[in-house]
C-alpha cells in the first residue's frame, strides 16, 4: 500500500487513498497465502481480523506522524549484502532485510516491525560487547546489525540515524529507540564500536570446535 509513495512526502490525503485500497489489498494477500481456505469463518477469519487490526494501527499512527511532521518513507523491505572483515582476516557476507527506512523531519529512522514490546533497549559504549553475549540483548543486536548494513553504503557514512522497533500490536505506544550512552541519535561510531565484538561472535559461530548448545 505504501509502495507508490516511496520517496514522497506523505500527506493526510494520501492515507485517505490508502484506506480505499486497504481491504482489497489485504484480501488479495490472504487469498495468495490461504489458497484453499475461507477468510470469512474459522481460524482464517481470526487471523485476518488480527492482520486487519495491525494494519489499521500502523496506518493510524503513520497518519498522525504525517499530520504533524514532514514524513517520508524511503525504503520498504530493503535487501542488503555487506562484506564484513573478521579480526582473523577472513571475509564473511552479512545479509539482511530492513523492514522500513523512513524519515521524520529529515531524521532518518531504521525500523524493525515487532509484534512484541520492550521498555528499554539501551546500551553503553563500554558495555557494547554484552550485546553479543547475552540472550536478553537480542533486540539491540538486531538493530546494531542493521546499522552495519546501512553504513556499508559510503553515501550514508555521515548520516545520523535512529534505530527503532515499531511495536505494531501496540499502536498507541511510541516507537522504541535504541539509545547509546542515553542518546537515541546514532552515528557511524556504532559500527566502529561494535565491529570487534560482532567479529568475535561470528568467529565463534564458525569455529567447528565449539558446539552449539541450547540455552538453559
Amino acid at each position: 500500500m505504501y509502495t507508490p509513495y516511496i520517496g514522497h512526502i506523505l500527506h493526510e490525503n494520501d492515507f485517505k487513498n490508502i484506506e480505499k485500497i486497504k481491504d482489497k489489498t489485504l484480501q488479495e494477500h490472504f487469498s495468495k497465502e490461504y489458497k484453499d481456505g475461507h477468510l470469512d469463518k474459522g481460524p482464517n477469519y481470526l487471523i485476518y481480523k488480527i492482520a486487519e487490526r495491525i494494519v489499521d494501527g500502523v496506518l493510524s499512527k503513520d497518519t498522525t506522524t504525517a499530520k504533524e511532521n514532514e514524513f517520508v518513507i524511503r525504503a520498504l523491505e530493503s535487501k542488503h549484502e555487506v562484506d564484513f572483515a573478521l579480526t582473523n582476516g577472513k571475509i564473511v557476507k552479512l545479509k539482511g532485510v530492513i523492514d522500513r527506512i523512513d524519515s521524520v523531519n529529515n531524521q532518518i529512522r531504521i525500523i524493525d516491525y515487532k509484534t512484541g514490546y520492550a521498555k528499554d533497549i539501551s546500551v553503553k559504549t563500554e558495555e557494547i560487547e554484552t550485546v553479543y553475549q547475552k540472550e536478553d540483548k537480542a533486540k539491540q543486536l538486531q538493530l546494531i546489525f542493521y546499522a552495519h548494513l546501512f553504513y556499508a553504503d559510503k553515501e550514508n557514512l555521515t548520516k545520523d540515524i535512529e534505530l527503532c522497533i515499531y511495536p505494531i500490536k501496540f499502536p498507541n505506544k511510541e516507537l522504541i529507540k535504541l539509545s547509546v550512552d542515553k542518546n537515541t541519535t546514532i552515528d557511524y561510531s556504532i559500527v566502529e564500536n561494535s565491529t570487534a565484538p560482532m567479529s568475535t561472535l561470528i568467529e565463534e559461530i564458525l569455529n567447528q570446535e565449539i558446539p552449539f548448545k541450547q540455552p538453559e
